[in-house]
């Protein structure tokens, strides 16, 4: 997300969205660069504003006099725009859940040493009142120092006779005491107390201690059966301690610790029972069972200290994180495409488990992977525009560039000692977009000329009534400087004019997208994926030339005049071998899926009957009657005959495509088509182009039924130009009927 300012705070990244619709963020003081944690949630409907607003005022006032170390912190609230804002201290740690996912089980020693702040935690609370009524695996967090801090008290922190969070009781129905279940409204603190004993022994088991079903089986359980002895899952678990939990998850309140402070007594007189009947009590045990147990008792207090002052907490509990992978360049890429494909490379080099971590800065994340123990994977991305791929690659700071655009000649020239990053081997293109021009759906305008366009957004157009709008001024809304967007935005449509000075700059694609959707004036360029809510322009390559609606087909071949293609570059000498293992998946028909899912065009071959241009030859209509034209064409490097990255690739894809049934059978004709830069050569130049991928595709065993040029008729682009060439020089592959 970009950054959204309220009230005195800046909401820099959305971490997660909950049940009921409370959104998390973290966020920073303006004015004091104090990062903290803000919960989001909206106001009533129907008349309830007003109950709820006052509702929220008197829990948040409660809240933010809980003032103790076990608690996280409630700083400031307020409401802006019928929506509530409750402000929390950032505390970086690992969520209670996570730990038990990737852990399993805990020792003894770590899981009183955290039920136990738990409980002062609770002690506090419920000697002012407050019943916590959803204590879970998710709102518990444990720093790497051993620092346990309980949260989501915001969402249930009513007295015993108020009613409790519908949202809370069902996202915390597997830890509710029989007495929440039956009557939310006559609780008191015990039913807290039971709650802590559901999670004590999840820390042990590593799993709840019924098998999971839906909220309402979990329910009918909870208040129907005993918990079972614990000591049928650990048998080896000292008898005390499974008494102690068992006691707090009796289902009579009555039978259980009636405190907090007495159900932290009990767990302290376990751990300092006499040391001389403990040692006779197991003194055949083996060693290492024995020293266990000297720790989990506590016979001594400085062992336990020296043990967590050399990081033995961290041992039990911290991964060792190995960053294995980064990424750099294209935000275009880098928002939500690379991490998808980075979970599922992962994935397949064996994590059970992933997890996304906000990086140091904004449009930086870290892919975690757990592999298995404490071993764990990261993979870095920072996405901070295509032009950042390449400095990142030139200084050794990522291994895989990213870039929505190809690199430049002066680019390439100052990577040379690492060799040519145009070649086959280090040049991969991932998939296809295009730039989408858009404004708000109301605007009449549908269709305009890249000249229009380019007038536009270089302020020598100014008003939408010039272009048959109404008599309002034109808004720009661009991508800044270092986006690959804004370059190839800049080659295909502005050439050698600048954007106007009056344009509004944006880092992040889907905040302009939104902001332009919001303006009735507003003109923005983006990826295709962005679109939205807004409106997508049909683009025109010249002022004669019929406009082209932006969509995966016209893209795929690269027809729609603003396509461009998204690229990713490995060092020719890379030293990681894991980075061209990500490449060959990313260019799998796995990894295809996954750019397809992300709502960008696929390297995918799909074959499709187009609607043919006005000025299409009436010779080459005679001839592609009735038939398909495959979404790849083949091009060729600038001023060569040698076919371009993706072509090469794509004559594997286009053999693996005629064994599918669907097209199998079918007789290949193959149409070359040259720039009108080769004048009375066009027609041999593009007979050449057509041998030349005829001769390619029968060394592979597929023989064309035609091989034709048709010389520099149907344009895409107008001609002379490097770009010209690029497009226009091609060869465009179709499929007989049957």
């Amino acid at each position: 997300m970009n950054s959204l300012i309220v009230n005195k705070y800046m909401l820099k990244q959305e971490i997660s969205t909950f049940e009921n619709g409370t959104v998390l963020y973290l966020a920073e003081d303006i004015s004091k660069g104090v990062s903290y944690f803000i919960k989001a949630f909206k106001g009533g409907q129907n008349g309830d504003a007003a109950k709820l607003r006052d509702s929220f005022y008197a829990e948040a006032k409660k809240l933010a006099h809980l003032n103790h170390t076990n608690i996280l912190q409630t700083i400031d609230f307020f409401e802006e725009e019928g929506v509530f804002y409750l402000v929390q201290e950032h505390f970086g740690a690992y969520r209670l859940d996570e730990i038990i996912n990737h852990h399993g089980g805990s020792k003894e020693l770590p899981t009183l040493h955290v039920i136990k702040q738990l409980l002062k935690a609770l002690s506090f609370a419920h000697s002012r009142g407050i019943i916590h009524r959803g204590v879970s695996a998710t709102n518990v967090f444990v720093a790497k120092n051993g620092l346990v801090k309980l949260d989501g008290f915001g969402a249930s922190s009513h007295m015993p006779t108020e009613a409790g969070s519908s949202a809370n009781f069902f996202a915390a129905a597997g830890y509710m005491s029989p007495e929440q279940i039956v009557n939310p409204k006559a609780i008191d603190n015990r039913s807290d107390i039971y709650s802590v004993g559901m999670l004590m022994y999840q820390m042990l088991t590593g799993e709840p201690p019924r098998e999971a079903g839906s909220t309402i089986i979990q329910l009918m359980r909870q208040m129907e059966e005993d918990i079972s002895d614990i000591r049928e899952k650990l048998p080896e678990l000292d008898q005390e301690l499974a008494g102690i939990i068992h006691r707090a998850l009796s289902r009579s309140p009555d039978h259980r610790f009636q405190s907090s402070d007495e159900f932290s007594a009990a767990l302290e007189r376990c751990q300092h029972r006499d040391k001389l009947a403990r040692e006779a009590e197991h003194k055949a045990a083996e060693g290492r069972r024995r020293l266990r147990k000297f720790v989990l008792r506590g016979v001594s207090a400085f062992a336990t200290l020296m043990l967590l002052s050399w990081g033995g907490w961290y041992f039990f509990f911290a991964e060792r994180i190995e960053t294995v992978l980064r990424l750099q360049g294209s935000n275009t890429i880098g928002a939500k495409l690379a991490p998808a494909l980075v979970e599922e490379f992962l994935k397949r080099k064996g994590a059970h488990k992933t997890r996304r971590e906000p990086g140091a800065k904004e449009e930086e994340i870290r892919i975690v992977g757990s592999m298995g123990g404490t071993k764990a994977w990261a993979v870095e991305i920072k996405s901070h525009g295509s032009g950042t791929a390449y400095e990142g690659l030139e200084k050794s700071l990522c291994d895989i560039g990213m870039s929505s655009r190809p690199i430049k000649k002066e680019e390439c020239d100052k990577l040379s000692a690492q060799g040519d990053f145009t070649s086959y081997g280090s040049e991969h293109v991932i998939g296809l977009d295009g730039l989408a021009v858009v404004v708000n759906v109301a605007n009449p305008l549908a269709a305009a000329s890249k000249e229009t366009i380019a007038r536009i957004f270089a302020g020598e157009i100014s008003s939408w009534k010039d272009i048959g709008g109404s008599d309002k001024p034109i808004e720009l809304y661009a991508r800044d400087d270092k986006s690959g967007t804004f370059d190839t935005f800049k080659s295909l449509v502005l050439d050698k004019k600048s954007l106007g000075s009056g344009a509004k700059r944006y880092e992040d694609s889907s905040r302009l997208s939104s902001d332009v959707a919001g303006d009735p004036n507003g003109i923005g360029f983006i990826g295709l994926p962005y679109i939205k809510s807004s409106k997508a322009l049909a683009i025109a390559a010249g002022e004669s030339g019929g406009a082209i609606y932006p969509n995966a087909f016209t893209v795929a071949r690269e027809e729609y005049p603003l396509s461009r293609r998204l690229y990713m570059y490995v060092p020719p000498k890379t030293a990681n071998p894991l980075a061209r293992e990500f490449m060959e998946f990313v260019l799998s028909d796995d990894g295809q899926e996954i750019v397809e899912k992300n709502s960008f065009v696929s390297l995918a071959v799909r074959a499709e009957t187009p609607i043919l241009p006005d000025n299409t030859p009436q010779e080459f209509k005679n001839m592609v009657d009735g038939a398909e034209r495959l979404s790849l064409s083949i091009r060729f490097r600038p001023d060569t005959i040698s076919f371009d990255n993706r072509s090469r690739r794509d004559f594997d894809r286009l053999i693996h495509s005629l064994e599918r049934k669907d097209l199998q059978g079918r007789k290949v004709m193959l149409f070359g088509f040259s720039d009108s830069s080769e004048g009375k050569k066009s027609k041999e130049t593009s007979e050449q182009w057509a041998k030349l991928v005829g001769g390619e595709l029968t060394s592979r065993g597929v023989k064309p039924s035609v091989a034709m040029g048709m010389g520099s008729v149907m344009q895409l682009v107008e001609g002379g130009s490097m770009n010209g060439k690029i497009r226009n020089n091609r060869v465009e592959v179709w499929l007989s009927r049957r």
